[in-house]
């Protein structure tokens, strides 16, 4: 007689950082993109589903966007993250790293004191506090947090600093209102479904200004604002 015994580990965006954990302590195990390859009733993880479906559709654009890249560098990401979202196969990101501190200021953004940066998605102010950090002279910074909770404490976090519109709106391409799920913190986002709503602004209307820098990070929202 014998016994089986099966674990599943989520590893949210981590799955590297889980695969070298269990590696270091001697976990003998399987990483889930090779079970669909071997047992027909097992999913593909959704991602590597719509990747392939979307891919599918347009390959002449991917490939399209593909061609406008001017350097290795930037080739070899656009690569190594095509490869991961067709196969679910952590390997292909190795070589990168979670840095949510530096995840919109990369090293390569160079800014001037001209700068006039809007925050769409601003949560609680940290993208703004982290903007100001690296980048302390500026014209004028927008921010847009349609959640009353975060947008209560970016006025709290942000109440020291200069030249910021704190905008209690959203950002879309009609504005107007429209349903949110707004109890789920930094992942907040428009769904037909929420129990609440909020009103949203087009960036074109709403800012006058000349924009220099924009981070939108709005919960899948993006293309439609």
């Amino acid at each position: 007689s014998f016994s089986r015994f099966a674990a599943t580990s989520g590893s949210s965006i981590s799955p590297v950082s889980v695969h070298r954990m269990l590696k270091e302590r001697g976990v003998r195990h399987i990483p889930y993109c090779v079970l669909p390859q071997l047992y027909q009733e097992i999913p593909w993880p959704d991602f590597v589903q719509e990747f392939r479906h979307d891919f599918s559709e347009h390959r002449h654009e991917w490939e399209a966007l593909y061609a406008l890249l001017s350097d290795d560098e930037s080739r070899r990401v656009f690569t190594d993250i095509a490869n991961f979202r067709m196969s679910g196969d952590a390997r292909f990101m190795n070589n990168y790293s979670i840095r949510f501190k530096d995840q919109y200021f990369d090293p390569i953004v160079h800014t001037s004191p001209e700068e006039v940066f809007v925050d769409c998605g601003g949560y609680d102010g940290d993208s703004v506090m982290e903007f100001i950090k690296r980048y302390g002279h500026y014209q004028k910074i927008f921010m847009f947090e349609p959640a009353a909770e975060n947008f209560s404490r970016a006025q709290h976090n942000l109440a020291a600093y200069g030249n910021i519109e704190l905008v209690p709106s959203g950002v879309s391409d009609v504005a107007g209102t429209l349903s949110f799920s707004g109890q789920e913190g930094s992942a907040s986002h428009v769904d037909t479904q929420g129990a609440s709503t909020i009103s949203v602004e087009t960036l074109d209307h709403y800012i006058r200004d000349p924009v220099t820098f924009i981070k939108m990070d709005i919960e899948g929202w993006e293309q439609s604002a």
